[in-house]
């Protein structure tokens, strides 16, 4: 019974952690401590994908001493991957240097302030894309995706990543319904039917006339009976 109840305990006072993988300022922290501190002053773009609610791997770039875009993925409490980002992508990770005297707010608290917008739309999700970039100042704003479990956008939050301020919070309505046509089977039933139905009305329009035209008269009704009855 002693056992049991400090397994309890144990359980009860462990810390907690964010769903997924790391915050964002502890992927920084990796790549701080495994590359040097001067990597930190460089960093434009922080990332990540399918955050629940932390993504499992976080991409970093930065500008390396040469003045290009190095990225480094960090995973597990480490950096996984790292090389020059590729030509075609150097344009869109381009950006202002973060400055990490104003990042003070990390990314689970940015996925609070989301969530809390979700709701109060009423608005239910399944993941969390994350973009980290700075404004011309250095500011960094969070840019966060929220996407249901198909994986389509169901609203975009963007949120100060000094101060956690909502900045702005859009929705995205569901696409309308596709009509299905039916089957090829069940059109051409229909079109039979609607043929059948239309021969119908013709004959039984072609016999009123038919009536109409050669029965006899009827005898005309004399509203008083003839003089000397």
């Amino acid at each position: 019974m002693k056992t049991l109840l400090c397994l309890l305990a144990l359980v009860i006072s462990a810390p907690s952690f964010a769903a997924g993988g790391d915050p964002a300022k502890t992927a920084l922290k990796i790549l701080s401590r495994e590359r040097g501190d001067s990597w930190l002053n460089n960093v434009v773009f922080v990332g990540g994908e399918k955050g629940t609610d932390q993504p499992v791997t976080w991409h970093v770039v930065v500008v390396d001493g040469q003045g290009a875009l190095r990225s480094f993925y960090v995973a597990e409490g480490r950096i996984t991957n790292e090389g020059p980002v590729p030509a075609p992508s150097v344009a869109a990770l381009s950006g202002p240097f973060i400055a990490q005297k104003k990042f003070t707010v990390d990314s689970t608290i940015a996925f609070s302030k989301a969530e809390t917008s979700a709701k109060a739309a009423r608005i239910g999700f399944d993941s969390a894309t994350y973009q980290i970039r700075a404004e011309q100042n250095g500011t960094p704003v969070y840019y966060i995706e929220l996407k249901n479990a198909a994986g389509l956008k169901v609203a975009d939050a963007r949120i100060s990543g000094s101060n956690a301020k909502v900045l702005g919070f859009q929705t995205y309505g569901p696409l309308p319904p596709q009509v299905v046509p039916p089957p090829l089977r069940q059109q051409t039933a229909e079109a039979v039917n609607r043929g059948v139905r239309g021969v119908g009305r013709g004959l039984n329009r072609a016999g009123q006339w038919i009536q109409r035209k050669f029965s006899p008269a009827p005898a005309p009704l004399h509203p008083y009976p003839p003089i000397g009855q």
